[in-house]
Parts: C-alpha cells; sequence; structure tokens
C-alpha cells in the first residue's frame, strides 16, 4: 500500500472512530444510553476542580446533539440570543421533527439553575446563530426537591434562574440564591463602578466563586490606586476566584461589562 493510500485509509479510520465515539451506544430496554456531557462533541472542559467542572457549550445552527447528561447539578450561563430546543425524552432521539414545543426563548446572558442526572437532547433551531453557553456542574448536590407541586409552598419559591433585571439599559446586580450556590448577573456602564459583595459576606463564610465573562469585560479594581488590579477576559472567558473581584470595580471599556458570579457554598 502506497503512502498516499495509507494516509487516505487512516483519515477514513479517524472520522469513522469520532462518528461512533459522537453516537450513543444501545442499552438493553432499547433505548440510547446518554454521554456525559464532558464527551459530547459540542461539548469541552475548560477547568475543573474539586468545586467544579466548567464545560463550553457550541451548538451550531440546526445541529443536533446526541443524549448527554450532566451528572451532577448545573447552572447555565447563555452568551448567545439563540433559542435551543430541549427535550429529556429519549424516544426523541434521532427525530428532531417531534422538538415541535418548549422551544425556550434564550437571553444573552441569563443564568439557569439545572438539576443533574436527567438525561436531554437539544437542537438549535436557528439558521444562522450557534448557540453557546457556559455550563458549570456544580458538585455539591442540592438538597431541593426536582419535583415542584402547587400545593408545595417551599417548592414554589425554589426559583431556578437569576431574575431579569427591570432596567437592563443600567448598570444592576441580580441574584440567585439557592442552597447549593449563589449566582449573580452583573452589568456595569462604561465609566461606571460596581462595588463586589465578595469582600464582605462571601469571603467571610469562605465561598470559592467563578467568575464568567458575558460580554468581552475590561475592569480595574479601584479599591487600591497604588495596586490596582485588572480583569480581562473575552466574552465566554472563565477565571476562577481572581484577585480583582473583592474591591471595587470600574468598567474601563466604552461598552457595557456584563459578567456573572457563581459562588459555591
Amino acid at each position: 500500500m502506497n503512502r498516499m493510500n495509507t494516509m487516505f485509509v487512516c483519515a477514513i479510520c479517524a472520522i469513522v472512530a469520532l462518528t461512533l465515539a459522537a453516537q450513543n451506544k444501545t442499552g438493553a430496554d432499547g433505548n440510547p444510553i446518554p454521554i456525559d456531557a464532558a464527551n459530547e462533541r459540542h461539548h469541552s472542559v475548560v477547568l475543573e476542580n474539586e468545586e467544579v467542572r466548567v464545560l463550553n457549550f457550541d451548538l451550531g445552527a440546526q445541529k443536533t446533539t446526541p443524549l448527554f447528561v450532566h451528572p451532577t447539578d448545573v447552572v447555565e450561563v447563555r452568551l448567545s440570543d439563540a433559542d435551543l430546543q430541549v427535550s429529556q425524552d429519549a424516544g426523541a432521539y434521532g427525530n428532531p421533527q417531534l422538538y415541535g414545543s418548549g422551544v425556550t426563548p434564550s437571553l444573552r446572558g441569563t443564568a439557569i439553575f439545572h438539576y443533574g442526572g436527567h438525561p436531554q437532547i437539544a437542537r438549535n433551531p436557528e439558521t444562522v446563530t450557534s448557540y453557546r453557553a457556559v455550563e458549570v456542574e456544580i458538585k455539591s448536590p442540592s438538597r431541593s426537591s426536582y419535583y415542584c407541586y402547587p400545593q408545595d409552598a417551599n417548592c414554589q419559591t425554589d426559583a431556578k434562574a437569576v431574575p431579569l433585571a427591570l432596567e437592563r439599559d443600567k448598570s444592576f446586580a441580580q441574584t440567585l440564591d439557592r442552597d447549593t450556590v449563589r449566582v449573580t448577573d452583573v452589568q456595569v456602564l462604561p465609566k461606571e463602578e460596581w462595588k463586589s459583595h465578595l469582600g464582605g459576606l462571601g469571603l467571610q463564610k469562605g465561598y470559592p466563586y467563578l467568575v464568567i465573562a458575558v460580554s468581552d469585560v475590561d475592569l480595574i479594581d479601584t479599591s487600591n490606586a497604588d495596586d490596582a488590579l485588572e480583569f480581562k477576559a473575552p466574552s465566554g472567558g472563565v477565571q476562577w476566584a481572581p484577585k480583582s473581584f473583592v474591591g471595587t470595580l470600574k468598567n474601563m471599556s466604552d461598552k457595557p461589562a456584563r459578567f456573572v458570579i457563581i459562588e459555591v457554598k
């Protein structure tokens, strides 16, 4: 076999291997076995420690994932305005036409808590826009109930999304406080400042934290003029416990700075 034929065969084998890796195996019940999200081809792990596993999720227009699962609870931070169709029904596997309902409007910057261990298939119905998100798997399991009944008052107050700001054209900080995480969605307008809460209650309780840039971010800590700390990150950038976030941050850019802070309790 000459060199060109060998290279061709190797290329075919690589394509087949990637295709098989992206497919679900079938269980004894005839249903597909979900893939760990980290092994699903539209996900990539960007950070992992004892507290969290962080993945980028990038699903192109008109693309559908195989059945996958996050083994632990997840905070999803959306980086695009593309909608996403999601089904937890294994019977919908391979049949995107079954996704006729359940389209969830996706606003850029929205942060949502999801319980882990529930297989899902995701499809991006957009014709041009990719669906992009950072998914933070929280390794400490929530003690809250996954199922919510109308007569359960405690369950009704168990919010899963950071509330949307009433005035999205101004600086704001909106928080979702759950039993295992506290998620804060922040926007700082150009040349304005935001005083971080991490230098108070958060650090006193020893909460480790993660910062996710929703927009391109260029911030400077003005708390110490002699040794000002900078925080720069592109949209989707993830940093674990940057020191600059315990003081007062000023947006040095000419565009609004948008970021999400996730504290692990």
